[in-house]
């Protein structure tokens, strides 16, 4: 799994080959915006600046930010999202064939793992078809969302002996075809399963609430 500091040198090498390779697909402290109907080959990636795509767009390489929100408009097609420190929000019926870190609604599918660091990933009736990890952020499923992997809750594993807390919540008759573990004894997990929500898989090193 990957550590904070990973992610954030994985964003920012990935910066500096597309500020080589591709004129006007990188920016700091402005904003890059792909209107509505565009095809952009190439990714999009910023520092201290945000990333707005329309509908029905196609991004032929991935949308990278530190420090700055992306926004993806319905039924675009992305390689992939990766974001430190940033919002990301992804409209209705969006494809995305690389990972991504995350609001997902329904009708939207992610074929790649769902990794974030500090970011919340909510998954409204989407589907993952891999794996979850997250260091610090909770997860939510709701309106049949189904994860067809594992959902890794990393921890800080840092020195600091403070417990800190995150829950993972399924409602609305969503699923987990894999299993769910929390792989740092310094967090405590609980895992919230609300009405015929389920878990195929095991649950490890976290509380159970069934509500």
């Amino acid at each position: 799994m990957k550590s904070k500091s990973y992610l954030v040198l994985l964003i920012l090498i990935n910066l500096a080959l597309m500020a080589i390779a591709c004129d006007g697909n990188v920016a700091v402290n402005k904003t890059l915006r792909i209107g509505d109907g565009e095809k952009h080959d190439g990714g999009l990636s910023t520092v201290n600046g945000d990333i707005y795509v329309g509908k029905n767009s196609i991004i032929n390489g991935e949308c990278n930010s530190v420090n700055g929100r992306i926004k993806i408009g319905d039924h675009s097609k992305i390689d992939g999202i990766g974001s430190v420190n940033g919002s990301i929000s992804i409209g209705k019926d969006v494809v995305i064939d690389g990972e991504i870190g995350v609001y997902l609604e329904k009708g939207s599918r992610v074929k790649d793992n769902i990794e974030t660091v500090n970011g919340k990933i909510e998954l409204d009736g989407a589907v993952c078809e891999r794996d979850i990890s997250t260091i610090n952020g909770g997860i939510e499923l709701t309106n049949a969302a189904v994860v067809k992997g594992n959902i890794f809750i990393e921890g800080s594993h840092g020195k600091s002996d403070k417990h800190h807390r995150i829950n993972v919540r399924l409602e609305s008759g969503s699923v987990v075809e894999g299993d769910i573990i929390a792989e740092d004894e310094k967090t405590r997990v609980t895992v919230y399963l609300s009405g015929d929500s389920k878990v195929l898989g095991r649950i490890e090193n976290a509380e159970i609430v069934k509500e």
